[in-house]
């Protein structure tokens, strides 16, 4: 006895057929997906990130009490400082800083050794570091060399005898 062939029963009307149009609808939307929410995803990141970052969470946490005992002895002295920084008139690629240091009195606060420092958010090899000198008493200026315009980070710092006792971090904007 010999098998017989059968043909195979005929689909229904009501039966659906996965073509290659349904996959290929399939293959795209599914990617579409996964772009879409890689997009938002990096949208968020550059959009939320503010900026701050550090070599070592670590060391950042052993020194976190001592950051704060020295905020608190700051804001206990008064002082008023008075910064700004300007693009230096015919000389592109300068800017200069000046920081006026007064005590809770109002009187000018001498004798200081007074550090700026411009930070750039995103590369450190475009930070520039400068030397205040006093000009008269309580006011410190210098300059920084090929300063390149955008957003930075100031940074000023004023010791006494190695003794830090005064340090504010600003956010500036620099143009011509």
């Amino acid at each position: 006895m010999t098998p017989t062939l059968r043909n195979p029963p005929a689909a229904s009307p009501y039966e659906k057929v996965f073509t290659g149009r349904a996959f290929l609808i399939c293959l795209l939307g599914s990617f579409g997906v996964v772009f879409a929410v890689n997009f938002t995803m990096a949208y968020l990141a550059v959009t939320t990130f503010n900026g701050v970052d550090t070599k070592s969470a670590y060391q950042t946490g052993l020194t976190y009490g001592t950051e704060l005992t020295a905020a608190a002895e700051q804001a206990a002295r008064g002082w008023k400082v008075d910064v700004g920084v300007a693009r230096a008139p015919g000389a592109p690629g300068l800017a200069k800083v000046s920081a006026l240091f007064n005590d809770r009195d109002g009187k000018p606060i001498s004798g200081l050794t007074v550090t700026a420092r411009l930070e750039h958010p995103s590369n450190e090899f475009l930070d520039r570091a400068a030397v205040l000198a006093e000009d008269i008493p309580g006011r410190f200026s210098g300059m920084f060399e090929q300063a390149k315009d955008g957003g930075w980070t100031l940074v000023i710092s004023g010791e006494r005898n190695g003794q830090l006792l005064f340090k504010s971090r600003n956010r500036i904007i620099l143009g011509q």
